[in-house]
């Protein structure tokens, strides 16, 4: 979590934080609910690279794959990350929330 959150996600965890510590609690509100099933779909992924992995290279950071003996995350996990990811970007957006150009380079297709 702390890797995306330092490489992709920093405007929108500071905006959190500031929020929070100006008592902004609807916008707290508002931006934990933008960012939950991302955050949850990364921590069911697993603890190892691969969920950050997938998210660096879909944003065009050449990271390659997982070295053995560790593994890619499988169709179903990378589809249901890559949704989550959708999904928190479009309500970042409906509630214009910044967030960092490198989130919006993370693109949408299926899965190979």
């Amino acid at each position: 979590m702390i890797s995306v959150a330092t490489n992709i996600m920093p405007r929108v965890m500071d905006e959190l934080v500031a929020s929070f510590m100006r008592s902004d609690l609807n916008q707290s509100k508002t931006i934990m609910h933008a960012i939950h099933g991302f955050c949850r779909a990364l921590l069911k992924s697993g603890s190892n690279p691969a969920p950050i992995k997938l998210v660096m290279n879909r944003a065009g950071m050449k990271v390659g794959s997982c070295r053995k003996p560790l593994v890619d995350l499988s169709k179903d996990k990378a589809a249901t990350l890559v949704h989550e990811l959708q999904v928190m970007k479009t309500r970042l957006s409906e509630h214009h929330i910044p967030y960092d150009e490198v989130l919006m380079k993370i693109y949408d297709t299926a899965m190979e």
